[in-house]
């Protein structure tokens, strides 16, 4: 017998919406590290931005072993609604 046991995921998205030029930084990325592990019902953290990531932030020491499963990076336009 299979017992399939069905999960809610609940992901924290943290927007930053920057013109461009204005680079989000590793400092930024890690205070949502900080709401990530108080809020034990988060599954995954986000953070998204309409401009570009500090350089080299996803070899950050304290962010790399988090990412990609549990953190993430995305940038790109937001899309109003």
């Amino acid at each position: 017998m299979l017992a399939l046991q069905q999960y809610r995921k609940r992901i924290i998205d943290q927007v930053k919406a920057y013109r461009p030029g204005h680079r989000v930084s590793a400092d930024e990325v890690r205070a949502l590290l900080g709401v990530l592990s108080a809020d034990q019902n988060a599954s995954k953290g986000l953070v998204t931005t309409t401009s570009e990531f500090a350089p080299k932030i996803s070899e950050d020491r304290l962010l790399k072993p988090f990412m990609p499963h549990r953190l993430e990076l995305k940038k790109g336009e937001l899309k109003r609604l």
